[in-house]
């Protein structure tokens, strides 16, 4: 008798623990796996207007909606409007009333950590090997988000004509990675920029999750990894630092 009952709790903690992980493996799909659809549109005028953003994102069967128009975003979590609007309400005070606490003491202390960490990068060893798998990363997230739908038609122009062919080169290689045709024109007369987008399209997760992993266990980033987060120095340290040690001993 006493077994059974044992047995019987033991089922009872299985089919618990089991259930809970089939939700978590079913939520990290449904996360990983479900497409964030999105449409934008971004006007800007030639009489010198304000520049114009519309953006849409549905993710889910309408789990999660946003919507972004003339400078106001609205939010919709659980396919209730109001409670995403109340939460966007409370979020954006909470921020408004941390700006007015802080100073100009933690701006700097972000900059100087920023320039530290830029410095320390250009002193490792294997430069060359980090900007690439970083120029690795950048492709590989732009070719998950490249957009099916793209148009665009714009102008383009700055006060020196020189300036104008170099910046209508830049914008012919971003498009070029995106595989969109060119259609932006050069205004060598004056500084003008105009344009009409209309971008629509989904894109998953999971492409980005993987281009950041295979960037995390890349050769030269994961050498730092290792010695900036987990603090393990490399191979070679150890045997260094015992011929140093026997040699300062001997001396």
């Amino acid at each position: 008798m006493v077994l059974y009952v044992i047995g019987v709790i033991f089922s009872i903690i299985g089919i618990i623990l089991g259930g809970a992980a089939a939700l978590v493996l079913l939520l990290s799909a449904i996360i990983l796996f479900a497409p964030f659809r999105y449409e934008v549109w971004a006007e800007k005028a030639p009489d010198g207007g304000p520049m114009r953003i519309t953006f849409k994102l549905r993710w889910f069967l309408g789990f999660l909606r946003v919507d972004y128009n003339d400078k106001k975003l609205r939010m919709v979590v659980f396919w209730f409007y109001r409670f995403g609007k109340r939460r966007l309400v409370k979020r954006k005070n909470n921020v408004k009333k941390k700006k007015d606490k802080d100073t100009g003491d933690k701006v700097k202390i972000n900059a100087a950590g920023v320039f530290a960490g830029a410095k320390a990068l250009l002193a490792q060893p294997d430069k060359a090997g980090i900007w690439e798998s970083v120029v690795k990363l950048i492709k590989r997230s732009a070719r998950a988000l490249k957009p099916k739908k793209c148009e665009i038609k714009a102008v383009a122009g700055l006060d020196n004509p020189a300036d104008t062919g170099w910046l209508l080169g830049v914008l012919g290689i971003i498009t070029g990675i995106w595989g969109i045709p060119p259609a932006v024109t050069g205004d060598f007369n004056g500084k003008v920029f105009t344009f009409d987008v209309h971008v629509k399209d989904s894109f998953m997760l999971w492409p980005l999750c993987k281009a950041f992993l295979m960037f995390c266990v890349s050769k030269p980033v994961w050498k730092l990894i290792r010695k900036y987060i987990f603090k393990k120095d490399d191979e070679n340290e150890p045997a260094i630092k015992s011929k140093l040690r026997s040699a300062a001993s001997e001396h």
